[in-house]
């Protein structure tokens, strides 16, 4: 559009001065023949031509290296928000790897202390399996005793009663032992099982306190992209209304002179 309107500008001045120049040239020397004149008027018009041919030749050379310059400016805009593109996608690499290490770490720490618990769970059994058998032991070797016991109760019955009188109260004594020492081992147990409880919600409470400080850190690392795309879109506005005017300017300025 530039082109074709110095283009027409040209052509109208071009035909005003034919038009116009052997009138002022006639004005002004009055002495001459017209030969002389026209001659006159000729050179000067293809002098003119040749000069306006010469300014065309330099406006289109100054328009083509206007069109280099936009097109540089345009490829190193391109290649700046390639650089930046690729700065945010290494950026975000290097987070997304840091939280699956960060992950990892959580994982391998929950499943340890689900080792450890379940090795605590087999020692507990272990400990009780061992005393249900010496329980056992414990009522096979009484069962035994009143075997004997039963065997002598024939031979000598007012005796046996006396010893079966005795040995059953030491018996009931031992069973009472027995049952004090086997209720306050439940209750160790049961303390133990719920201070374990306890610390394990309390670990969870922190692992979900620790899960809300990434979410957070998320929405903030999502807020600085959009402010970013923000800034690249008022910048790129801003270098295009400023292209548009300095090509503005240059084509008034080429119009002026």
């Amino acid at each position: 559009m530039s082109s074709s309107l110095c283009q027409e500008d040209f052509d109208q001045i071009s035909s005003f001065i034919k038009e116009n120049l052997i009138h002022w040239l006639t004005d002004m020397s009055l002495g001459r023949p017209p030969v002389v004149y026209e001659i006159e008027l000729r050179e000067r018009s293809i002098r003119v031509e040749e000069e306006l041919k010469h300014q065309r030749e330099l406006l289109h050379q100054f328009l083509k290296q206007m069109d280099r310059r936009f097109d540089q400016v345009d490829k190193q805009f391109v290649s700046q928000r390639e650089q930046f593109d690729k700065q945010l996608s290494s950026q975000r690499e290097q987070f997304d790897k840091q939280l699956l290490s960060q992950r990892d770490q959580v994982d391998r720490q929950f499943a340890s202390q689900r080792e450890e618990m379940h090795q605590r769970f087999e020692q507990v059994d272990k400990q009780l399996s061992s005393q249900r058998e010496e329980m056992h032991q414990r009522f096979e070797q009484v069962d035994k005793q009143f075997v004997s016991q039963r065997e002598e109760m024939h031979q000598r019955f007012e005796q046996v009663d006396k010893q079966l009188s005795s040995q059953r109260e030491e018996m009931h004594q031992r069973f009472e032992k027995v049952d004090k020492q086997l209720s306050s081992q439940r209750e160790q147990f049961d303390k133990q099982f719920v201070s374990q409880r306890e610390e394990m919600h309390l670990r969870f409470e922190q692992v979900d306190k620790r899960f809300g400080q990434i979410d957070k850190k998320f929405e903030q690392v999502d807020k600085r992209f959009e402010e970013i795309n923000r800034r690249l879109d008022l910048f790129m506005k801003w270098s295009f209304g400023l292209s548009l005017t300095l090509a503005a300017v240059v084509i008034g300025a080429v119009k002026l002179f």
